[in-house]
């Protein structure tokens, strides 16, 4: 997917809170991130989607970044990151706006 505006938001917002940021950009394939994540360890990782029609593909990558980093915490945000009854693909949701993303990543960190 090609949108990246929202994720760019949240990483702005973020930066002017003092969190240090690498945002990857749109349609970053699964094994390039796995990779950036080994390479920097973050404390959080944050996947976006904006459109549902590519849940299956967001599913898979967070399934592959748990599996290989099982104790980092992976969020997920944006309009598309739930499907229709919120069950096929179970995600633990970004459930702050941009007011309270800063919150609840200092509230994970602190976990």
């Amino acid at each position: 997917e090609w949108h990246d505006m929202g994720a760019r938001v949240a990483a702005d917002v973020l930066e002017h809170h003092g969190f240090s940021v690498c945002l990857l950009g749109p349609s970053v394939p699964t094994t390039d991130l796995l990779a950036r994540v080994r390479q920097e360890a973050p404390d959080v990782v944050l996947l976006s989607i904006t459109m549902p029609v590519h849940l299956e593909s967001l599913h898979a990558t967070f399934a592959a970044v748990t599996q290989a980093f099982p104790h980092l915490p992976v969020l997920v945000g944006g309009r598309g990151a739930r499907d229709e009854d919120g069950r096929r693909f179970p995600l633990p949701p970004l459930t702050a706006d941009r007011a309270g993303l800063c919150v609840e990543i200092e509230r994970l960190l602190d976990a």
